[in-house]
């Protein structure tokens, strides 16, 4: 419930942007959140990972120890902060261009945005921290409260003094917001930063298997975030600002599409396939998560298929609609990366973590090569379309790796309907695309094309995985991989 509390104020603050800025200036504010998210992802160096994995095992050793541990991190991730803020703020005072030359005029706006960078990382630390401490609900309760905060300060600020206003304001925001994380964190956890702390460089000498996945996090995140600034920056200096904000519509939704899929893949799936066990018994539990987290990417993804014109308008504003006509591209993407993303998980669970960041890293460079050439040939659509092949050859690298290297992967039966799934949404996509959505006929056509969908993938399901428990256990909360006795006994429902 927290989740989609945390979704829905995201999409109030985008309605409300969109509102207040319209398209151009709207675009203009995602490219620079975007070049900030890089930025955040350069600058932690896959600390944020290794803190939640040292400090959930420090938890183990008792509370001393997972005092001193996150104090530890807390310092770290102080340092860093500063030191990315110091760096980017050189280079968008001495290197600009490196950003971006089309924000020129908004360079003020993006070195207060910079400044916002020790906030941010000491945010994540604060989310990590309470989930190393097994307190879900406080975690998420405090993602939930700083989003509702910084999405406040973002439309205030935006309708105070536009652009400028909104990182004014989105900074003082951060800052408040931050050391009334340090209290709470200092009164709940006893993690301070003036505190006694575990020497970080000794624990990783003690456990350098960490170094390599913290090093194999950070690479995939980074190929990633470069990705997606180098699409905006694409279509910005290509098509223009507009063109950038009718993108980022486009983007959210895609995302929303996948907004439960992607943490419930990665905080149950996840530790699942990282528990002790075969390969095999892994694989099992993957495909029997896959074959039922299909019918949930269906229902999600037809929305916006079916009436995009009329959601892109709701959620944004009438400026926007032009970008109903590629948005299918989009949800087409997102689907292909959530099921890529799963085998992803797989292989990380099978400690085959060079290659997947290799696999993912590969395709995030095939995006940035066809996004270039697809957006000068075809518009706007050629960067979903850059998006669907790189992150389709990702995971066809992955599967392909599975099946060559571990010699498992996705039974015959789910991948029929994997491919089912993918083919019914490029159909309806293209099909309704452009296409008049109101009136009786354009609502009946809709309607009956979405049932028959649902019934078929409903028709190629097991029996067993039909039965109406496991649906009412999925929207509530957890989507079982299968029967009770499919879960490992060892496995955890814990953060990995």
């Amino acid at each position: 419930m927290l989740q989609v509390l945390t979704i829905l104020v995201g999409l109030v603050r985008a309605k409300t942007l969109a509102l207040l800025l319209g398209p151009a200036e709207f675009g203009i504010v995602s490219t620079i959140d975007q070049i900030m998210v890089m930025v955040l992802t350069l600058g932690a160096l896959g600390t944020p990972f290794s803190a939640l994995k040292f400090i959930a095992h420090a938890r183990s050793e008792g509370d001393e120890a997972f005092r001193r541990t996150g104090s530890g991190f807390l310092r770290l991730m102080l340092a860093l902060g500063v030191l990315t803020t110091l760096s980017a703020s050189a280079v968008a005072g001495w290197r600009p261009q490196l950003f971006s030359s089309d924000l020129a005029p908004y360079q003020s706006a993006l070195r207060l945005a910079i400044l916002g960078v020790p906030s941010a990382l000491l945010l994540m630390l604060f989310v990590n921290a309470l989930a190393a401490a097994r307190r879900a609900v406080d975690a998420a309760t405090m993602t939930l409260l700083a989003t509702a905060i910084l999405a406040g300060s973002a439309v205030g600020g935006a309708w105070w003094r536009g652009v400028g206003g909104l990182y004014e304001l989105s900074v003082v925001a951060a800052v408040l917001t931050t050391a009334g994380g340090l209290v709470y964190l200092a009164r709940v956890l006893g993690i301070k930063l003036n505190a006694p702390h575990t020497g970080i460089v000794a624990s990783l000498r003690r456990q350098p298997a960490i170094v390599g996945s913290s090093l194999s996090f950070y690479v995939t995140f980074a190929a990633m975030s470069i990705m997606m600034l180098l699409a905006r920056t694409t279509v910005l200096s290509r098509l223009g600002a507009a063109s950038v904000g009718h993108m980022h519509a486009a983007f959210s939704i895609a995302l929303t599409v996948g907004a439960v899929l992607y943490p419930l893949s990665t905080l149950y799936l996840g530790p699942l396939v990282n528990s002790s066990g075969a390969a095999s018994e892994k694989a099992r539990v993957t495909d029997a998560y896959v074959g039922k987290m299909l019918l949930l990417l269906l229902v999600g993804a037809l929305p916006p298929l079916m009436f995009p014109a009329t959601l892109v308008g709701f959620l944004y504003s009438g400026a926007f609609v032009p970008v109903a006509a590629v948005l299918w591209l989009f949800v087409l993407w997102q689907c292909v990366f959530q099921l890529a993303y799963v085998y992803h998980l797989l292989l990380i669970g099978l400690d085959d973590m060079l290659f997947a960041a290799t696999a993912l890293v590969s395709g995030c460079i095939v995006v940035m090569g066809l996004a270039e050439v697809l957006t000068s040939r075809i518009g706007l659509g050629g960067v979903p379309l850059a998006l669907t092949v790189g992150m389709a050859l990702w995971g066809a690298a992955v599967t392909a790796r599975l099946r060559l290297r571990h010699r498992i992967g996705a039974s015959r039966r789910v991948l029929v309907r994997i491919a089912s799934v993918v083919l019914m949404v490029a159909l309806s996509g293209y099909g309704f695309a452009g296409h008049i959505e109101t009136g009786l006929s354009p609502i009946l056509a809709r309607v009956v094309t979405a049932t028959l969908w649902l019934s078929v993938l409903w028709l190629l399901m097991d029996p067993q995985e039909r039965h109406p428990k496991l649906w009412f256990a999925a929207l509530t909360g957890g989507l079982s991989a299968g029967e009770s006795q499919e879960r490992p006994a060892e496995s955890t429902d814990e953060r990995p």
